[in-house]
């Protein structure tokens, strides 16, 4: 038995050729910050204070009994986790020597191109000689 369509639902301008149907996404599932961020802000009725006022005193206190963790939270909260650079060396601080052969020709000539290691040799190609123009092979 055939399936009859429902055209009556349908709403011709429903979807937009090149526009996503769901442009933001997935909503984020965000329930412990939100709770978490509200109960930062209830006021503890003894005090007078926030809960975070008294959180960040907790912390405070903790890192001035030199409890370097305690410290370390303090100063990622405040000035932002620390980026590391880190740099790629061979033995002994050497460069890493590049084996061509392993590479394909253009993307060593982009490489050298842009600078990116000073131990890529170039692509072994013969370059042609440029041809004399016959005023000057006469002058030669």
């Amino acid at each position: 038995m055939a399936q009859i369509r429902r055209t009556d639902q349908l709403v011709p301008t429903q979807f937009k050729a090149g526009q996503s149907g769901n442009p933001g996404g997935r909503p984020k599932k965000t329930r412990l910050s939100d709770a978490t961020r509200e109960w930062l802000e209830d006021i503890d009725p003894k005090t007078g204070k926030t809960n975070a006022q008294i959180v960040a005193a907790a912390q405070g206190n903790m890192a001035k009994k030199v409890n370097t963790a305690a410290y370390n939270a303090i100063a990622d909260c405040t000035e932002g986790k620390a980026r590391q650079a880190v740099e790629v060396s061979g033995p002994e601080g050497d460069d890493i020597p590049v084996d061509l052969k392993l590479i394909d020709e253009e993307i060593a000539e982009l490489l050298l191109e842009e600078g990116f290691t000073k131990n890529l040799r170039k692509p072994s190609r013969k370059k042609q000689k440029a041809p004399r123009s016959p005023t000057l092979a006469a002058q030669s």
